[in-house]
């Protein structure tokens, strides 16, 4: 069996980790599709119907990721950003080569982490502006001393978290402009059970009403 047919729940969150790191368009639509979207493209929805759909989620997508483009591809946010978690990596990495105090590397990380979040502020105030995402902002901030902190692959994750947080976004924006766009999804089993619920005489009415329309 898969892993995935064990640990689910693991499976989701590495594939949505996947969709945010690699800011890959069709890795973020596969997670869509897979995870968030299944019913609009499950075994009610032809070959034509998918492929119409996943055609207006990518347009979705886009114009959300267009709508965050300054902060995740703004060069003076990232090389702020990626330039402190770098050194924190190479700090830490001297350190324990050198044989450095713990709290020392844990010091520099954490001093190395506020200056990566104060270059920051610029991009994250511009972000908050448009998006209101204050819940990714304030886990976004309170990860970023406990990545800072962390041997080596600390360093690494917090290097490329601001993008990932707005990534995360832009699913999200992506998904329910997507719902917005082609309505609540609704079995075509229980459309038909609704119309069967109607009484007969106004199935009659509304056939009479469309015929006269036409």
């Amino acid at each position: 069996m898969a892993l995935e047919d064990y640990f689910p729940t693991f499976v989701k969150y590495a594939e949505k980790a996947k969709a945010s790191i690699t800011r890959n368009p069709n890795d973020a639509v596969d997670y869509l599709i897979k995870y968030e979207l299944s019913d609009y493209f499950g075994k009610d929805a032809s070959a034509v119907d998918r492929a119409s759909l996943r055609s207006g989620l990518e347009k979705t997508l886009e114009e959300s990721r267009k709508k965050y483009s300054d902060e995740l591809d703004g060069f003076i946010r990232k090389t702020g950003s990626k330039g402190s978690a770098m050194l924190n990596m190479y700090q830490q990495l001297h350190g324990y080569i050198t044989g450095a105090s713990g709290w020392y590397i844990a010091g520099a990380g954490l001093v190395l982490g506020g200056i990566k979040a104060l270059w920051e502020l610029p991009s994250m105030y511009k972000y908050l502006k448009k998006s209101h995402d204050w819940y990714g902002a304030m886990t976004h901030y309170l990860l970023t001393p406990v990545r800072s902190v962390l041997p080596v692959v600390g360093p690494a994750l917090e290097a490329g978290a601001f993008e990932r947080m707005v990534m995360k976004k832009v699913m999200k924006e992506a998904k329910y402009n997507f719902i917005k766009k082609y309505g609540d999804y609704t079995p075509a089993s229980n459309l038909a059970q609704e119309r069967m619920k109607m009484k007969i005489g106004d199935v009659i009415f509304d056939a009479e009403e469309s015929r006269k329309a036409a």
